[in-house]
């Protein structure tokens, strides 16, 4: 390991001591060296200089330590907005980026087009009990439904309103467990097969479902086919288009939860936009733009044409059309290569004309921002500058921020933001380029602003559009602020305790619980263990992983598509020569005899089979599959019950082939299984 050296390694006091003790050698008619003497002070001035620069030397520096992050390949996160749905009146059309603002000064922006969309009238639950209307529980709060629990024929009826050839509809789903599900590989993963249907029409709808199966909160979006019409659906119900879902195959993790079913909500981010940038591709001949997002339509307008290596600005005005409010311009020259061929560049109403700036043509020149508390997303912060193109010619072009200035070579049209000092700062000509002297030779292209960690607002926080109605929204979350050096450090030390292949049975059980899309309640890694093998040893390198999937059903199994994820994962990580195989656990019943002091109740006697279970369970203080069931343990799991007063005798017995009871009374398990409750003999005087 490589031993930092210590630069700052003398004091003041120090410096003048070596000092003064040389002089003898070098001066010696010098006599005085009391601090009277004028030779004396200039020593000390340059003994202060010495120690100074000492302790700059020995410094690391931010800026150094941003380098030897970069080194390991360690970037600190930027800041990041918090999103939300956000559901404005129905008979609104807004465009993208249309500001909503809290009373507290939040503001919100669409990230995509809000129109009126259809609406979810009516929900129905069929099954062996009937027919049950279930609208009014999806419209509590904090309530959910669960469609498929008990009846595996149950089918669920949702009645629509105006849904045309398409509809998109935000399902909530309750997915808080005790054992949490890894993010999705893919959105066609899925851990249950589910089937929707139209009613009374021939085909079934095209699904886009962004929930992995109804797994967790998302859109679903469906386009029907052209007989989706209104209908009874077969079951006597007010005349509606009702959408049906089956559930095929349950899978062996959770239960659907469902909260609500939803139309008409909309992706937001708490973001601010100043100017907004987007490249555009115009056929030959057209010479006007519609402008589509609201700070184009409410504020102003740049046109800019691709020229060569830069950009050419191109004058336009404003006009009202049959399709609204576009920009009409003269299109000559913009070349027909089949790439983008024009930059828009918009910019708040509130800020048009004002984010144009001066350059100076000197190195490391900057520009102030003043952005108050909120931050700047570096992603979406780019500029037009003056550019001194290869042919000689100064023409715009378009800019881009970077997070090391010093990493870019002298023709690269880069900046850097300052988030402390509130400014962009431009290269010195060796690293990044330097725009030449102008007075309107910077523009601000794209600039968005954020609370960041401070935009997660709760639900329905009254947000407001600019006319004063109201939306309502779901809980705002994902915002974060920039990491900083310290906390990507941390980061990072902790990424080296884990590795990305499997080499000890650790490894195997960490990659295992880390399977994408699945919900792995404990996994457990037996290295030479075969369980095909009648002794269970095997020659071969083999390596067996016992997985559990998190369910609160009694006594879970996984199912085959539990296993070929796990399976396909592990596949991936393993080494090679090794044979990885994964199965299920074995469940072996178990005998308890209990002789007790207590008062006896059925209430006492369900708390000790409860407690003897949660004994047995996996996870249970550490539990583990193919623990043996220790006596010891689980008497003192027993003495945790209220109004026990003490254990006279208690004996463990096995009920099956599985396991066996060791000398001492405790049961010893395969390496593979797992010890369930099978019988309770129970005596309490």
């Amino acid at each position: 390991m490589l031993q930092s050296r210590n630069l700052d390694d003398q004091s003041f006091e120090q410096i003048m001591e070596y000092v003064t003790g040389r002089l003898p050698w070098l001066c010696p008619a010098w006599t005085d060296y009391n601090a009277h003497d004028p030779g004396i002070t200039i020593l000390e001035l340059i003994a202060w200089y010495k120690e100074m620069q000492q302790y700059h030397m020995n410094t690391v520096t931010p800026a150094l330590q941003k380098k030897l992050l970069k080194l390991l390949g360690v970037v600190p996160r930027p800041p990041r907005p918090a999103s939300c749905l956000v559901s404005p009146p129905r008979d609104r059309r807004l465009p993208p980026l249309a500001r909503l603002e809290s009373p507290q000064g939040v503001c919100f922006e669409l990230l995509e087009p809000a129109q009126p969309a259809g609406r979810v009238e009516a929900a129905y639950l069929a099954g062996s009990g009937g027919l049950q209307e279930v609208t009014e529980a999806l419209a509590q709060p904090q309530l959910a439904i669960r469609p498929f629990a008990e009846d595996g024929g149950a089918q669920l009826l949702i009645g629509l309103g105006d849904c045309g050839g398409s509809l998109r509809l935000w399902f909530e789903i309750d997915d808080q467990r005790p054992v949490p599900r890894n993010p999705f590989a893919s959105p066609d993963q899925s851990p249950r097969v589910l089937q929707w249907g139209c009613a009374g029409a021939s085909q079934p709808p095209q699904v886009e479902d962004g929930t992995n199966g109804l797994s967790h909160s998302g859109f679903i979006t469906f386009r029907f086919p052209a007989d989706f019409a209104a209908t009874d659906a077969g079951r006597g119900l007010p005349p509606r288009p009702y959408l049906t879902l089956r559930q095929l195959d349950a899978g062996c993790e959770e239960e659907i939860r469902l909260m609500g079913i939803y139309g008409g909500y909309f992706r937001a981010a708490q973001q601010e936009t100043w100017a907004n940038a987007q490249w555009q591709r115009l056929e030959p001949g057209m010479d006007r733009l519609p402008l589509e997002d609201a700070v184009a339509l409410e504020g102003g307008v740049y046109l800019f044409a691709r020229e060569g290596e830069g950009l050419r600005f191109l004058p336009s005005q404003r006009a009202w059309e049959e399709g609204g409010l576009c920009l009409r311009f003269d299109p000559a020259g913009l070349p027909q290569d089949g790439e983008p061929n024009l930059l828009v560049v918009s910019q708040d109403a509130l800020r048009y004309g004002q984010l144009m700036f001066p350059s100076t043509g000197l190195p490391e020149q900057s520009i102030l921002l003043p952005v108050g508390e909120r931050q700047v997303l570096p992603d979406r912060l780019r500029l037009i500058c003056d550019t001194l193109c290869p042919d000689g010619q100064v023409r715009p072009a378009l800019w881009e921020c970077v997070d090391d200035l010093t990493a870019c070579g002298p023709r690269d049209r880069v900046f850097a933001y300052d988030p402390v000092r509130e400014q962009v700062v431009f290269g010195d000509g060796a690293h990044g380029a330097i725009p030449p002297k102008g007075e309107q030779a910077v523009l601000v292209a794209s600039l968005a602003l954020s609370y960041c960690g401070g935009g997660n607002v709760p639900r329905d926080c009254a947000l407001a559009l600019a006319d004063g109605s109201t939306a309502g929204n779901t809980a705002a979350s994902g915002g974060e602020d920039a990491q900083s050096l310290p906390q990507a450090a941390a980061e990072f030390l902790r990424s080296l305790e884990h590795t990305q292949k499997c080499a000890s049975e650790a490894d195997y059980e960490r990659a295992a619980r880390e399977t994408p899309g699945l919900r792995v309640a404990a996994a457990k890694a037996i290295a030479g263990f075969d369980p095909e093998e009648p002794s269970g040893r095997s020659h071969l390198p083999v390596v067996t992983v016992v997985v559990l999937p998190g369910s609160s059903r009694v006594r879970p199994l996984p199912d085959a598509r539990f296993l070929r994820a796990v399976q396909e994962h592990l596949e991936r990580l393993r080494p090679i020569c090794t044979v990885v195989k994964v199965v299920a656990p074995t469940y072996v019943p178990v005998g308890v005899s209990l002789q007790a002091r207590g008062a006896f109740s059925t209430q006492l006697e369900g708390k000790i089979r409860e407690a003897v279970e949660r004994y047995l369970q996996v996870g249970y203080r550490g539990r583990a599959i193919g623990d043996p069931v220790r006596r010891d343990d689980l008497a003192a799991a027993l003495m945790e019950v209220e109004h026990l007063l003490g254990i006279q005798r208690l004996e463990l017995r096995p009920l099956g082939t599985g396991c066996y009871a060791d000398p001492r009374g405790d049961l010893q398990l395969r390496r593979n299984a797992v010890a369930y409750l099978g019988a309770l003999d129970l005596e309490i005087r």
